[in-house]
């Protein structure tokens, strides 16, 4: 009946909710090099949403399985980085998330030296985060996609296309994040080294 629903919709709000926090915890954790911080959160996911029945396509569903890719990768273990990695994007191709995991799986391609299959990745990540983008002039999302695919054409000897990423990511950039993101710094330099960041509007 409806009091029924209603009790199951609260349910699964709350659950949402803390699967969200741990998730959050585990994606800073993860930029702090704290991996076993990490695995404890996205256990923590894992044992909020047990029985819950959250669709596979559910946004924390696929950020888990985003954030897992990140943490196989950082730790070594590039098949389960590519597994996590593609489970995202087969569940919800569209979502921020799936976005997210194509760079990483970009990342994990750099890492084994797959520059052209970096760049192929990297690209189609950027032309989704512009699509993601709407119709805001600058998004973190795709500067961070200009920033890989940036290092992956790099990677394959084609500095000045290299440059010429770096250059846009900058821009995206400054208008995003704080001036101390490491991304920032990477960007720079790629473009050149002296390329210097516009100031943030």
């Amino acid at each position: 009946g409806y009091n029924e629903a209603a009790a199951l919709a609260a349910e699964r709000a709350t659950v949402t909710a803390l699967m969200g926090a741990h998730l959050g915890l585990a994606s800073v954790q993860l930029s702090q090099g704290n991996h076993d911080g990490a695995r404890a959160n996205l256990a923590h996911v894992d044992e909020v949403g047990a029985g819950v029945g959250l669709s596979p396509t559910h946004p924390q569903r696929v950020t888990r399985l985003w954030l897992a890719g990140r943490l196989a990768l950082a730790t070594g273990d590039a098949t389960g980085a590519q597994a996590a990695f593609q489970a995202a994007i087969d569940a919800a191709p569209q979502q921020a998330s799936a976005m997210m995991a194509r760079l990483g799986l970009a990342e994990a391609a750099l890492s084994r030296g797959e520059s052209t299959t970096a760049i192929d990745l990297a690209r189609a990540a950027r032309t989704q985060a512009a699509h993601l983008q709407g119709g805001k002039p600058r998004s973190f999302r795709t500067a961070i996609a200009e920033v890989v695919c940036a290092r992956a054409l790099a990677a394959a000897g084609q500095i000045e296309a290299a440059r010429r990423e770096a250059t846009d990511a900058l821009e995206h950039l400054a208008a995003t994040v704080d001036p101390s993101h490491p991304d920032i710094a990477t960007a720079t330099r790629l473009a050149g080294g002296t390329q210097k960041p516009p100031a943030a509007n």
